[in-house]
């Protein structure tokens, strides 16, 4: 009898531990989930906005307004728009809706922000 208990207690310790865990990884995503769905109902457009960092073979690597990297899925965008994707240039990126969660966000459409308009990209040198 005691050899049934002592695998049985471990199962079960490692079931309680998980279950304490869960509740904290569902939360730290539940927000970005509600907000996806918001603007889904919303028909609201989602949109990235920063300077190119790089684009080649169809991902753009851009620095957001909050100076975190993303990485967006360029090669549906015609080449008017790829026109807008230079090194050190500040845009507008509309996103498509992901069809699996977690994958890379793909272009919809590229604007580029005039010069004055757009912010100083962090790190750069003073204008002279």
């Amino acid at each position: 009898m005691t050899d049934v208990k002592a695998p049985v207690t471990t199962v079960l310790a490692t079931l309680v531990a998980a279950a304490a865990v869960a509740p904290a990884a569902v939360a730290q995503t539940q927000p970005s989930t509600a907000l996806e769905a918001l603007t889904d109902v919303l028909g609201l457009a989602r949109t990235a906005r920063g300077w190119v960092l790089r684009h080649r073979e169809g991902i753009l690597v851009l620095r957001g307004e909050d100076d975190r990297i993303y990485e967006v899925n360029t090669a549906g965008l015609d080449a008017s728009a790829l026109a807008h994707l230079r090194e050190g240039r500040f845009v507008s990126v509309a996103l498509k809706r992901s069809v699996t969660a977690g994958a890379m966000p793909i272009a919809a459409s590229v604007e580029a922000v005039e010069p004055a308009a757009a912010p100083r990209l962090p790190g750069a040198p003073p204008d002279r």
